[in-house]
């Protein structure tokens, strides 16, 4: 789900070294081969990418619908996805929010894989600029953003959670429910939801059970922000930030 890829966005600044030279000779090598095309399913299913032999591809999509996309180590798929998202996977960067692209990006839908052994990152991004003529960086910028601040202390909705085995999280246009997870998970899904980058400001660090429910008529999110301080006593303010974000401009 986007709301947990967001969250996820601290991994951005990593970078995977791989020879620019290698990376092309191994890419025109695969490229040749008759790779198996198994991996072209919807949805994403990790078990298929763990098994798929080493290739890189990015093609026109071979369904019409909304497909998925995800990784498994660090390999990398999707299917049926715009060319944003695979810049995003490529610079492992989550979060749309915090995507500026100052080229224009392909119109169409791909499937891509990057399912080599090692060094996936630096080869889906050389595919990316051999096919779009596309590169992106991670760059420091000024913004306007909201803080996620604790205005009612203790509230009823922020409940302590007993669960130790990882995650279980649901989300739709007026709900969301997880188990075991942080307030900055939480404000990555709100992220999302509001289009603009939120910051969490409210130095909670323990994990929660959260069941919120707003509105499906809101437009403006008021009932999401109000039920966010009815139910956790938190609330969103402006603010205006220095934070990364990830540009997308034309290869030189």
């Amino acid at each position: 789900m986007a709301w947990t890829k967001a969250k996820s966005a601290v991994v951005a600044g990593v970078i995977v070294l791989l020879a620019a030279g290698t990376t092309t000779v191994t890419v025109n090598h695969i490229r040749g081969q008759a790779a198996d095309e198994a991996w072209r399913i919807r949805p994403f299913d990790s078990r298929i990418l763990e098994r798929m032999s080493p290739q890189v591809k990015i093609l026109p999509a071979k369904a019409s619908q909304s497909g998925g996309y995800g990784m498994a180590n660090d390999k990398r798929m999707g299917t049926c996805v715009d060319a944003e998202t695979i810049m995003r996977m490529a610079y492992e960067f989550w979060s749309p929010t915090r995507t500026i692209v100052t080229s224009e990006l392909p119109k169409n839908r791909y499937d891509f894989v990057a399912s080599l052994p090692s060094g996936n990152a630096a080869a889906l991004r050389q595919e990316i600029k051999n096919q779009f003529g596309l590169t992106a960086k991670t760059l420091t910028v000024e913004t306007n953003v909201l803080l996620l601040k604790v205005k009612i202390p203790n509230a009823l909705g922020l409940h302590p959670s007993k669960t130790r085995n990882g995650e279980s999280q649901g989300s739709g246009p007026n709900f969301f429910k997880c188990k075991n997870e942080t307030v900055s998970g939480l404000a990555g899904f709100v992220e999302n939801v509001l289009g603009v980058p939120v910051l969490d400001k409210t130095r909670l660090k323990q994990h929660y059970d959260l069941n919120l429910k707003w509105s499906r008529n809101d437009p403006q999110h008021d009932s999401l922000k109000q039920t966010l301080l009815d139910q956790l006593g938190l609330e969103l303010g402006p603010g205006r930030e220095s934070i990364e974000m990830l540009v997308v401009e034309k290869a030189e």
